[in-house]
């Protein structure tokens, strides 16, 4: 009974987690964008360019966001996007956050 019990309060704890995380997840096509996403604590997923310069510049203007990992089944690119930071072609989208 215990063992049941334990198992449910993970299952329910992990479907909250998953539903907040879900409900801070924004797509995001434009520095400006990433900047407002990144200042309300959202998750953005935005194309980059793969540029480790890129990178952490935007960590140094965005108050220490950084790349977190390209989204499983997600990560490629739209046709003829760019790179929310330096306008590039993107090699990849990318999520970027923030700890808090």
């Amino acid at each position: 009974k215990a063992t049941q019990l334990l198992e449910t309060i993970h299952e329910e704890l992990l479907a909250k987690g998953w539903e907040q995380v879900k409900a801070k997840t924004v797509h995001v096509n434009t520095y400006e964008e990433l900047k407002s996403s990144i200042e309300n604590r959202q998750i953005a997923i935005a194309h980059h360019c793969g540029d480790p310069k890129s990178e952490e510049t935007i960590k140094a203007e965005l108050g220490g966001a950084t790349t977190r990992c390209r989204p499983l089944g997600e990560d490629t690119p739209d046709e003829g996007a760019v790179c929310v930071h330096t306008g590039k072609p993107a090699k990849y989208k990318i999520i970027f956050s923030k700890n808090y």
